[in-house]
């Protein structure tokens, strides 16, 4: 009887459902780790068929299926298959150790991989090689992390993250209705950057209470940048506009910003470490 494995994406390696069969299929939904490693597998009606506990680098620490379906289930972090008589995952060209976290032959491609050649990745949560050549950032879980406290279900984060991942700016904005931010915090695509002394930056926002101005936002763009490319609202034109400098090195987020509001965005925007209040309390920034 045939295995067949549906992946959330074309360009994915996390498991979404598992058909066994062809003429009376059976189809399992699984229910993954933001890493992509199976934690359920549920039948059509939505029972727990299959529940296990992995370690953080993806060892099987235990395992309980309460519907026999005929065959195990030995998806693991993405791209990885369990061989159960030697332990280690099949990761298409070189087999992982769960145990310690590494592959267990040297990185085909040498160096190109990285100066460690039995290295997995960084870490196990916002990293994936799924061929076990060279690492990469775990897109979806990267999603996830900057869209936390948007979506009510993961079926609407799963939508959301194929519309902004196919770049589909219009139809994300419907799905995600009139006036609510875009997801993985407005950026097209975010890079940690460090903000050198002497960089210039503005924003719109922040308010005056009492005489005393205050803004506890983490969002700005490079001093100079067109309204339009900033992808806001319009009604932020009616904020406080303030320009700083950069007087000490400032962790932050940079990126492309999602076109939205009607606005063509793309511009680059900036999600600072710390809000400007304390950017400024700190002596990291400085108006001018």
């Amino acid at each position: 009887m045939p295995l067949t494995y549906v992946y959330s994406d074309q360009d994915s390696y996390d498991p979404l459902a598992r058909i066994d069969g062809v003429e009376a299929p059976e189809i399992f939904w699984f229910h993954s780790q933001p890493n992509g490693t199976p934690e359920w597998m549920t039948d059509s009606e939505g029972h727990v068929c299959w529940e296990g506990v992995n370690s953080a680098w993806g060892k099987l620490m235990r395992e309980s299926e309460t519907q026999v379906s005929g065959y195990s289930q030995n998806l693991r972090m993405q791209g990885q298959y369990l061989d159960r008589e030697t332990g280690l995952h099949y990761n298409l060209f070189r087999y992982y150790d769960p145990d310690c976290g590494r592959f267990t032959q040297q990185d085909p491609i040498g160096l190109a991989g990285g100066i460690n050649l039995y290295q997995y990745a960084p870490n196990a949560l916002g990293w994936v090689d799924p061929w076990g050549l060279s690492r990469c950032q775990n897109e979806w879980n990267g999603f996830q992390s900057k869209s936390r406290g948007v979506f009510k279900t993961r079926a609407d984060a799963s939508k959301a993250y194929k519309l902004w991942k196919n770049q589909d700016w219009q139809s994300l904005e419907s799905f995600m209705g009139a006036g609510v931010w875009p997801p993985n915090r407005g950026f097209i695509k975010a890079t940690p950057i460090t903000l050198k002394p002497g960089t210039k930056i503005d924003r719109y926002g922040g308010r005056i209470d009492n005489g005393t101005f205050s803004d506890r936002g983490t969002f700005v763009s490079p001093a100079g940048a067109s309204f339009e490319s900033r992808a806001l609202p319009l009604d932020t034109l009616d904020k406080p506009y303030k320009t700083y400098e950069v007087i000490a090195p400032v962790h932050a987020d940079a990126g492309p910003a999602i076109p939205w509001f009607d606005q063509p965005g793309g511009g680059t925007q900036y999600e600072l470490s710390k809000s400007i209040s304390q950017l400024l309390a700190e002596n990291k920034i400085r108006e001018i």
